[in-house]
């Protein structure tokens, strides 16, 4: 098996020479030079490619979403898949991405499963049950100035103003809380 070596560096060769020069099946070459023709060097029977160039090639127009058995495995690929070298490149950005969409479908089944499981409260639900919360906020602040309009009238000293301000506000908040506390206890054990 002899290489004759053009200004290219690689050589032209056939394509066992090819194929082992590039790490792929024989039977890759072929198909490409099937597809390519203007990159057979040789005739018909003999066929010939310039390796650089059959590389160069390669590089620019293999899909790199496909390997295995469609597209042979790819420059800078190990035999395992998984980028040589760096985590940069076509394959590192495919991988990540695989890794990535992997996850996501994870993130949905387990949501999958925790609706299934009624562990999972409607969207609706929660919509309905803060705008109640809200409502009941807004009536007992509301309530407040009537029930504190007396005391307030005679308080001439702004910290006590601000200390039975406080105080009241707390309470409300404290019932507020108690009663939503109570509401998810209800809800917990339906």
């Amino acid at each position: 098996m002899s290489m004759t070596t053009d200004a290219g560096g690689d050589g032209i060769v056939g394509i066992r020479a090819a194929a082992k020069v590039l790490k792929l099946n024989p039977s890759t070459i072929s198909r490409y030079l099937q597809d390519y023709p203007s990159l057979n060097l040789g005739n018909d029977t003999r066929p010939k490619v310039d390796v650089a160039k059959l590389r160069r090639h390669r590089v620019e127009n293999v899909n790199p979403a496909r390997g295995g058995a469609q597209a042979g495995t790819l420059l800078g690929e190990g035999e395992d898949g998984k980028p040589k070298g760096s985590d940069t490149g076509a394959g590192a950005v495919l991988l990540r991405a695989r890794a990535s969409r992997a996850t996501t479908r994870a993130q949905s089944e387990r949501l999958d499963l925790d609706a299934k499981r009624g562990l999972l409260v409607p969207r609706a639900e929660v919509e309905a049950a803060v705008y109640e919360a809200g409502q009941a906020f807004q009536r007992e602040l509301l309530e407040l100035g009537p029930q504190l309009s007396e005391r307030l009238a005679v308080m001439t000293v702004a910290r006590e103003i601000a200390a039975l301000l406080e105080t009241e506000l707390r309470q409300v908040l404290a019932k507020l809380a108690a009663a939503l506390r109570a509401q998810g206890d209800a809800d917990a054990a339906a």
